[in-house]
């Protein structure tokens, strides 16, 4: 829709009016979630909001909380703990930027995964032992006779 000044008569395009987001938009959209999910998505805008002060808009967390509910939570928490450790809010990134590593989280960490495996190595396998089952490792009278190893005689 085109919109002409009355004194210049250039026409230009009008800005639509959004009518601003309430609380309870967001708190609806975050009523279907689980407590832990609620919680860090709670942990994650207050970090932001206070190291970043214009991502301090309802609209913007309104806009946060609709893009990252297509994730699970485990890609979440990840990318949060990358965020934190790294200390990105202290560098003025927002929303979007978390938004953005939430994103490559998601489809990267298989292989980042298989990189860390590379680097570090699998922890060994782990083994149960049942009790009624004789202990492998001990010792136990074999047919063999014991030697002693300097003269090479057999000891009885």
């Amino acid at each position: 829709m085109y919109v002409t000044c009355p004194n210049c008569r250039n026409k230009f395009k009008a800005k639509k009016r959004v009518q601003p987001v309430s609380e309870y938009e967001i708190a609806k959209m975050m009523e279907d979630k689980d407590k832990k999910y609620k919680e860090l998505v709670k942990q994650i805008i207050d970090r932001i909001r206070r190291n970043i002060p214009s991502e301090n808009k309802k609209q913007s967390i309104y806009n946060f909380i609709e893009k990252i509910s297509n994730y699970p939570i485990l890609t979440i928490s990840r990318a949060y703990n990358m965020y934190i450790t790294k200390g990105y809010f202290w560098q003025s990134k927002g929303f979007n930027y978390f938004m953005k590593m939430v994103e490559t989280v998601d489809e990267d960490w298989v292989k980042y995964e298989d990189n860390q495996k590379k680097k570090f190595g699998t922890s060994p396998k782990t083994i149960e032992w049942n009790k009624n089952d004789k202990n492998k490792n001990s010792k136990s009278k074999s047919s063999k006779k014991e030697t002693n190893s300097r003269r090479s005689k057999s000891v009885n």
